[in-house]
């Protein structure tokens, strides 16, 4: 016979049939092989569901503090170099930053309004509407901005009073 007949890698069954030897090759998978590789990966299918979404909440509130802290000084560069002849501010709400113009909200020429968007679960407490004085760059307010992510997770950020951001 030949050596790679008889290998277990090639399943083999000899028959006879009208009275000569023949081989049979049973190729595929079996219905228990087929059911366990289903029930190993639904094991881990269902396993990475809770780390995959732990992951994307913080995700969330890594980029909602980037973005929050990139716009706080794109505010305070454009302040300082008096673009448009005007302060700058930024205001914080639930999934949205926006840089705007001037030191009132309400009054605000909407015209040179930049919009940032967050995830809908990210919230922000603390100082929400930060405003930075025309020349000098100092903003209105200090202390803390809390942002709270989509599973409760929190990051500070902290506003001094030259504008430096702690996080």
């Amino acid at each position: 016979m030949w050596p790679w007949l008889l290998s277990r890698r090639y399943m083999v069954s000899w028959v006879v049939y009208n009275n000569m030897w023949c081989h049979n090759e049973k190729k595929g998978f079996t219905l228990i092989e087929a059911i366990i590789v289903i029930a190993l990966i639904s094991l881990l299918a269902g396993l990475s569901i809770p780390f995959y979404s732990d992951i994307l909440s913080r995700n969330a509130i890594f980029v909602s503090s980037d973005a929050t802290i990139r716009t706080l000084r794109r505010a305070q560069v454009l302040s300082k170099a008096v673009a448009n002849d005007d302060g700058w501010s930024v205001k914080l709400e639930t999934g949205l930053i926006r840089l705007y113009k001037g030191s009132d909200y309400n009054t605000r020429n909407t015209q040179y309004d930049e919009d940032i968007k967050l995830s809908s679960g990210v919230t922000f407490s603390g100082n929400t509407d930060v405003k930075f004085t025309k020349f000098t760059g100092v903003p209105n307010v200090t202390g803390t901005t809390t942002i709270v992510g989509p599973d409760a997770s929190t990051r500070n950020l902290t506003l001094n009073a030259f504008g430096l951001i702690d996080y």
